[in-house]
């Protein structure tokens, strides 16, 4: 449901833990996206979020001198 809200999110289950992993472009675009959630849950769910974790990519574009 909340991909039909907002199609740049990202949503997936760690079949270990049985946590969901809401996965935005920003700390902001996933608080909106959790305030959706408890909008279409009605205000009957509890939400319990982490902290976000931030991944951060770096790549060489050139040689060292």
């Amino acid at each position: 449901m909340l991909k039909k809200y907002d199609p740049l999110v990202e949503v997936s289950s760690d079949e270990n833990t049985g946590e969901y992993i809401v996965a935005g472009g920003g700390e902001l675009h996933v608080q909106i996206c959790l305030e959706k959630l408890r909008e279409f849950a009605g205000g009957n769910a509890e939400i319990v979020s982490s902290p976000p974790r931030v991944q951060f990519r770096e790549s060489v574009n050139a040689v060292s001198t």
